[in-house]
C-alpha cells in the first residue's frame, strides 16, 4: 500500500510521465515549461526572475545546471528518483506505513535524490550545451550576411529573404 508520503510523489511522477509523452509525440516542446533567471545562468524559455549573485536560489540551480539542462529534465530526474527512494525508504524503514516515519525520511530522501539528480545531470549537461552550442553558431551565422528579397514587400512585421550558405539550406 502506498502511505499518505508517497500519493503526492505518485501525482508528481504521473504529471511528469504525462509530460514527457506529450514531448515524445511532439505535442510539446522540450522547452515549453523551461525558465530563464535573469544573472549569469543562461537558458531556453523565459520568466522573469531577479537573482542576486549570491542568492541561495542561484546556487542550487548552479548545482543542478538550471539553463545548462531544461529545467523540466531536472525535474523529472529529481521526481524519479525521490519516487523511487520513498518507495524502497518506507518499504524497508517503515512497513507499518506511519506517516510521522514517512515524513522523517523524506529529508535523508530529498538529499540523497539531489544527489541523484545531479550525478545524472551530468552526461545531459554536456548533451545540451552541444545542442545549445550548435543551434547559436546557426543562428549568429547569418546575421550580417546579403540576402535576396523573395517577397514583394519587407518591413518589420513581415517578409522574406534567402541566404546562400554552404552546406545549409
Amino acid at each position: 500500500s502506498l502511505s499518505l508520503i508517497n500519493i503526492p510523489l505518485t501525482v508528481a511522477l504521473g504529471v511528469m510521465a504525462l509530460y514527457w509523452f506529450s514531448v515524445i509525440i511532439g505535442a510539446i516542446d522540450i522547452n515549453a515549461l523551461d525558465v530563464d533567471f535573469d544573472g549569469n545562468i543562461d537558458g531556453d524559455g523565459s520568466v522573469d526572475m531577479d537573482v542576486d549573485s549570491g542568492s541561495f536560489l542561484k546556487g542550487i540551480l548552479q548545482f543542478f545546471n538550471v539553463g545548462e539542462i531544461p529545467i523540466m529534465a531536472v525535474f523529472s530526474i529529481f521526481i524519479l528518483s525521490l519516487w523511487a527512494i520513498a518507495i524502497n525508504l518506507n518499504h524497508f524503514f517503515n512497513p507499518e506505513s506511519y506517516v510521522l516515519p514517512a515524513m522523517a525520511l523524506l529529508i535523508p530522501n530529498i538529499l540523497i535524490s539531489s544527489i541523484v539528480t545531479k550525478v545524472c545531470n551530468y552526461p545531459l549537461r554536456k548533451l545540451f550545451n552541444a545542442l545549445n552550442r550548435q543551434d547559436s553558431l546557426d543562428q549568429s551565422s547569418i546575421i550580417g550576411e546579403t540576402c535576396i528579397v523573395t517577397t514583394s514587400e519587407v518591413n518589420t512585421s513581415s517578409g522574406q529573404a534567402e541566404i546562400r550558405r554552404e552546406g545549409g539550406p
